[in-house]
């Protein structure tokens, strides 16, 4: 169960069940988490083996330029659709 808060009364609920994958690894003394959303293992192992990297600095560069370029993605992706969203947007006031 995903816990959220009701911020009108201030209290905890049970927003539903979330199916997630999660992996970790273990190297060197460091530790690689990966958490999606979803039945993705091969992603969430991804993830963990990035995170192992940054945190043991192996190819610190090239992780960091992936991220960077990871973010980038999202972001002009999530600027894409919020644009097609706002394209649907009716103004009540013309009615």
């Amino acid at each position: 169960m995903l816990p959220m808060l009701d911020t009108a009364h201030g209290v905890n609920f049970h927003l539903d069940e979330v199916l997630v994958s999660g992996a970790r690894n273990t190297a060197g003394g460091y530790d690689g988490y990966g958490m999606r959303r979803g039945r993705d293992l091969e992603a969430a192992m991804a993830m963990a083996l990035i995170d192992l990297a940054v945190a043991s600095g192996v190819s610190h560069e090239v992780c960091t330029a992936f991220l960077d370029q990871e973010a980038a993605a999202h972001a002009a992706a999530d600027t894409d659709r919020l644009k097609r969203v706002e394209a649907t947007r009716v103004d009540m006031e013309t009615f």
